[in-house]
């Protein structure tokens, strides 16, 4: 009977206990990104890019864990030394100074000369998930070195994409054969607008986005490796700049087309003299709304443009052509002018 009582003696953890716990995975958690951030600085990719970074470290290899701190990235998670000097203690490339001021790399500098070929372009990031989330899923494929996820500003939710740098080219291929054997690479050839990092880009409301179809895996886990259910697809970074340079390129040549277009519209209205009158406001108008309608509505009245701005003693009006002007100024001489010397000043204002 003892025995029995004794197996049925179970404690419950406190609350006090249970708080520590959770302090204790939170502390744990935040200690993995610091150390990533770091990590990532000093990273051999990092280096070949960053150019300020690369040239303080290669001048003197102890970096002032101070300068480290003025870093966006890491001053986003802790303005903390002592959270860095922990961090610091997973790191198997970095270590700490004595003096516990100072960090250095202890593996040796190898500068990376096609960093794009390191980066897979993502889509269909479920919306509900983080750049740790996809740090863990893609470090299956080999050291994940850099994850960029763009979020929406007013909701900081993620725009759906992201780009992930990884260690060598041999973990890019493997990640990118993982998506291949599933069918979930996304298409070189297909339209440029199409691609998440373009239909997303004007916008910070992800309300006035497009529509995009991507799941909210709310019971998904990190543990998870079947990739047709976490529903993302990937790209080569290069293939992705061949398209994005596609769609600039088509915008250039539309705003190009535009811009002639416009100019020979002005170039044209420039040289047409006589098309715009100058009429003077004034009390013997009458209602000057219904005067302005009343000459719209004059047969042939061939009006194109009127400008009545509050603050100016004119109203100008544009015609068709001078001999429509000329007709307007016939029958209100004393309160009409017209313009005969037209300049680009005037033209913008009647348009």
């Amino acid at each position: 009977m003892a025995g029995h009582d004794k197996s049925e003696a179970r404690s419950e953890p406190s609350d006090t206990e249970t708080g520590e716990d959770q302090l204790s995975e939170c502390r744990e958690s935040l200690l993995h990104k610091v150390n990533g951030v770091i990590e990532f600085y000093f990273s051999d990719i990092n280096l070949s890019r960053n150019q300020y970074f690369a040239h303080k470290v290669l001048e003197d290899p102890y970096v002032p864990i101070d300068l480290l701190m003025t870093f966006h990235k890491l001053k986003e998670l802790t303005d903390s030394k002592e959270v860095i000097l922990d961090a610091i203690k997973m790191s198997k490339m970095l270590h700490v100074t004595p003096d516990g001021k100072k960090i250095y790399r202890t593996t040796e500098i190898q500068l990376v000369d096609q960093i794009e070929e390191h980066v897979i372009y993502v889509e269909n990031v479920p919306e509900n998930k983080d750049i740790e989330w996809l740090r863990q899923i893609f470090s299956s494929y080999g050291q994940v070195v850099y994850v960029s996820l763009p979020v929406f500003k007013k909701t900081r939710m993620n725009k759906g994409y992201a780009f992930i740098e990884l260690a060598s080219e041999k973990d890019v291929a493997k990640a990118y054969e993982a998506f291949k054997s599933t069918d979930l690479l996304i298409c070189t050839n297909m339209p440029p607008e199409e691609l998440l990092s373009i239909k997303t880009h004007e916008t910070d409301n992800p309300a006035d986005a497009p529509e995009v179809d991507r799941m909210k895996l709310v019971n998904s886990t990190v543990e998870s490796r079947d990739l047709a259910k976490l529903g993302m697809k990937v790209m080569m970074k290069c293939d992705w700049r061949r398209l994005r340079n596609r769609y600039l390129n088509r915008l250039h040549v539309q705003n190009r087309t535009l811009k002639e277009e416009s100019g020979a519209q002005e170039e044209e209205c420039t040289y047409k003299k006589g098309l715009i009158v100058k009429l003077q406001k004034s009390k013997h108008l009458g209602n000057l709304a219904q005067y302005i309608e009343g000459i719209r509505l004059r047969p042939n009245g061939g009006v194109v443009f009127v400008t009545n701005h509050a603050k100016s003693d004119f109203v100008y009006i544009r015609f068709a052509s001078a001999e429509q002007a000329d007709a307007l100024l016939s029958s209100d001489a004393p309160h009409i002018t017209k313009l005969e010397g037209q300049n680009k000043l005037l033209l913008m204002l009647m348009n």
